[in-house]
């Protein structure tokens, strides 16, 4: 690729850039879940949370869902 069209924000894929395998991002385990909350008066209080946001792939999960990835979470933290 030349510096004009390097510029000019073209990129010319060549046949070996096309045949390289992409990174697959590995299925999340959704251990970096953080609740989230309705109301102010509610933060800080995990069980008044009315969702959970995986930090690591930015998946929303309802309060029952994310309760239950959570404490499968903590089961295999204390397993290990």
């Amino acid at each position: 690729m030349g510096l004009i069209d390097s510029l000019r924000g073209r990129h010319h894929s060549t046949a070996h850039e096309q045949q390289q395998p992409r990174d697959i991002p590995a299925a999340c385990d959704h251990r970096l879940l953080q609740p989230r909350w309705d109301r102010l008066e509610d933060m800080g209080h995990d069980e008044l949370a009315s969702s959970y946001l995986c930090e690591a792939c930015g998946e929303n999960f309802g309060t029952e869902e994310g309760r239950s990835l959570r404490e499968a979470a903590t089961r295999t933290l204390h397993t290990l």
